[in-house]
């Protein structure tokens, strides 16, 4: 980690789970509160939160207002080492670093993922989503047995704790609940 600056990944190898949103929202919220905030966006196609944070800057010239604002960019995906020097960069005076990935398994999500202080993956109230985490029994709705991803996560954070004693905090997140208490909804909760 790099200047103290507390890196939070957003990270979820499907799409369509909020991560960019969920994302955004943080970032803003932090910068409301009076921290400096960065956001690294890894998905140089897509560029959600960059351009939501991008129509937000040309909101606020176009009204010519001042509102909290992070700083934010998109990592072109070059190599390792330019991922670093932008980490580097970008951590330089920040309070947090968030960091916005792809939909799919991606070398630089990992990489980031290996190194956060928390890391975030939202997930909806579908079983779909809820496989990425661990392999359900169809009849009992009882997790069978942890899934690659959340198996490549358990790794990375004893291998963190091991090499320098920090520990990653791994918080799943519900999103996209409904308020109408659907059946599927009640299986998810009880999973």
């Amino acid at each position: 980690m790099t200047n103290n600056a507390h890196h939070i990944v957003f990270a979820n190898e499907k799409g369509g789970t909020g991560k960019s949103t969920t994302a955004v929202h943080v970032a803003v919220a932090l910068a409301y509160q009076g921290h400096k905030v960065g956001i690294i966006d890894l998905d140089p196609r897509q560029r959600t939160s960059y351009r939501y944070l991008e129509n937000r800057d040309a909101t606020m010239k176009r009204k010519n207002i001042e509102i909290p604002q992070p700083s934010y960019e998109v990592f072109e995906h070059a190599n390792l080492a330019r991922l670093e020097q932008l980490i580097e960069r970008m951590s330089h005076g920040t309070d947090f670093l968030l960091f916005d990935t792809p939909g799919r398994d991606d070398k630089y999500a990992r990489f980031v993922a290996t190194r956060a202080n928390t890391l975030v993956t939202p997930i909806n109230d579908s079983f779909v989503d809820f496989d990425l985490i661990g392999q359900v029994d169809p009849e009992t709705f009882k997790v069978r047995k942890l899934s690659f991803y959340a198996e490549l996560i358990w790794e990375a954070r004893k291998a963190r704790a091991k090499a320098d004693g920090t520990t990653i905090d791994w918080v799943v997140l519900r999103n996209r609940t409904q308020y109408v208490e659907a059946h599927n909804m009640k299986r998810i909760v009880a999973a």
